[in-house]
């Protein structure tokens, strides 16, 4: 039967770490082998958001949005859902990660109107933790066009945002949150982008597969990030501003992205907007 007590040791970032826990021991470590080997492991990937089920879905919540005029709390919910697609869809961001968008900044890193040469765009500034990132608190200030060539429209529905929340008296903390004030969670919004994929999937079968199983299937943590990806390519997108834009990137061998930060987000903003072209490319 084994000593669970046994001390064993284990990597952990790079140091041995002393352990008493039985899973860490050698013999659980070739037992949970020998079940990979026998039965083999199932890795499920979500699938990916096409560019045409983005319109149509943007299509739909303007149509919500226009429905809830008079009902502020009902507009909000709606424009949230929307900022949280388009956030992840448009900036490549894992669904965990949208969350994490600081309306405190994000009030002033909008441009409404073309400046030399720059055309309209709003900066993502987000504040957190990040895959593989270590454990710091980190920000990052992600770049997005006002309106991308297919059409999406980021910069309208984040400025719907922000007047929303203004509406209630909020003007900080952050852009996705909870009545308390506390961050909002990825599932939060999960019930509203699905009935809007399940309608999507009703009325127009050639955009969503009959067969796809769309709250199986579908996961916000990946689809936004994965479509947006398949999107990139499809318009001929290079695979290094792919790479740059996802923080698959690394400028150094610390793995630090380019796009990533510490210190104030405002003397950021100031320094970055230089490369605000090469950004929105």
């Amino acid at each position: 039967q084994g000593n669970v007590n046994t001390q064993t040791w284990k990597m952990d970032q790079r140091r041995a770490v002393s352990s008493n826990c039985p899973t860490e021991s050698e013999w659980f470590s070739r037992f949970v082998r020998g079940l990979q080997f026998r039965m083999g492991q199932r890795v499920k990937q979500d699938a990916a958001i096409s560019i045409e089920v983005m319109l149509a879905l943007m299509a739909i919540f303007e149509r919500d949005f226009e429905q809830a005029a008079g009902q502020p709390k009902a507009q909000r919910r709606v424009v949230e859902a929307a900022c949280f697609c388009l956030c992840s869809f448009c900036a490549l961001l894992r669904g965990f990660e949208v969350v994490k968008v600081v309306l405190t900044y994000l009030k002033d890193f909008r441009q409404q109107e073309p400046i030399n040469g720059i055309p309209p765009h709003v900066g993502l500034p987000l504040s957190g933790r990040f895959k593989l990132r270590g454990n710091m608190e980190q920000n990052m200030l992600l770049y997005v066009a006002g309106r991308t060539n297919s059409g999406l429209e980021p910069l309208k529905w984040l400025d719907r945002l922000v007047e929303a929340l203004a509406a209630e008296g909020i003007s900080s903390g952050w852009a996705f949150q909870r009545p308390d004030g506390s961050q909002a969670r990825m599932l939060d919004y999960e019930d509203i982008i699905f009935n809007g994929l399940l309608e999507i999937q009703k009325k127009e079968p050639t955009l969503i597969d009959q067969g796809l199983n769309v709250t199986e299937d579908f996961g916000l943590a990946r689809l936004f990030r994965r479509g947006a990806n398949t999107r990139a390519q499809n318009a001929g997108v290079s695979a290094e501003d792919i790479d740059w834009i996802a923080r698959w990137s690394q400028d150094g061998k610390d793995g630090r992205s380019r796009i990533t930060f510490q210190g104030s987000m405002r003397v950021r903003y100031s320094d970055t907007k230089q490369m605000v072209p090469t950004l929105l490319r």
